[in-house]
């Protein structure tokens, strides 16, 4: 594959490479960092290019074999089930996903919360479940979700303080009468990082504690904008973090 890759690479740069002036005069001895500097992001940004369209050719040359696309056939849940078992809607996402090193972009995606299982939908609409230990990340409607050593995150904050969220769901029975209940729930956990370590965020004293060193002020801003921890501990981390990046810059 990485060969392909590299001929198609060739070929483009092989286009590209006139964009540069030629001259059988000398270059003048002395140069600006500046020219320097335009030099040098002119040629990233064709070399960008060339690769962004050699992947593109790559990609619509071997088409459904692409690695990414070798799994198992993922299995529906039974539509008697009550609630939903993927992450926000159970239409599929045009995201992304890095898999074996390589980016695939505007790819159509599910998110498999009951089985923490990436779903990609393939060229025929068919839907796989890719292997999960050679998917390093993936993103859709605006989550980032990094795989670790500990499962999958969505990262929902960097800077001083990184916010991650594992996301969970997963099916409940129940017997209601003679009959036996499917019932898919929902639960999220939080966690912060600091310096490398997961520390878990049960409430808003479990946060606080992460924050001694700005704890006052950062107490007068929930206060005064209104955070209430207990009804939104999402959005709340959210913004408390955020505050206390602004104050740790």
């Amino acid at each position: 594959m990485n060969t392909l890759i590299t001929s198609c690479l060739i070929l483009c740069a092989g286009f590209l490479l006139p964009v540069f002036p030629t001259s059988a005069q000398s270059p003048p001895v002395r140069t600006t960092t500046v020219q320097s500097s335009v030099v040098r992001s002119s040629t990233d940004s064709i070399i960008q290019q060339a690769t962004t369209h050699a992947t593109s050719i790559y990609y619509d040359y071997i088409g459904d074999q692409l690695p990414i696309y070798n799994g198992m056939a993922h299995l529906a849940f039974d539509p008697g089930y009550k609630g939903s078992a993927y992450f926000l809607s159970e239409e599929a996402f045009t995201g992304s996903a890095v898999y074996e090193g390589l980016l695939y972009s505007d790819i159509h995606i599910l998110y498999d919360l009951v089985r923490d299982q990436l779903v990609i939908i393939n060229r025929d609409g068919y839907p796989i479940d890719p292997y999960m230990d050679r998917v390093q990340e993936f993103s859709l409607s605006g989550h980032r979700f990094i795989h670790t050593a500990q499962g999958v995150y969505d990262q929902l904050v960097t800077g001083f303080l990184t916010v991650m969220v594992r996301r969970t769901k997963k099916v409940e029975e129940s017997i209601v009468g003679q009959e036996l209940i499917h019932t898919i729930t929902a639960k999220d956990y939080f966690y912060v990082v600091k310096g490398g370590v997961y520390y878990p965020v049960h409430d808003q004293k479990s946060l606080l504690a992460l924050m001694s060193d700005r704890k006052k002020e950062v107490k007068d801003f929930i206060r005064s904008s209104g955070i209430r921890f207990r009804k939104g501990p999402e959005a709340a981390i959210v913004r408390i973090t955020g505050f206390y990046d602004q104050l740790a810059r």
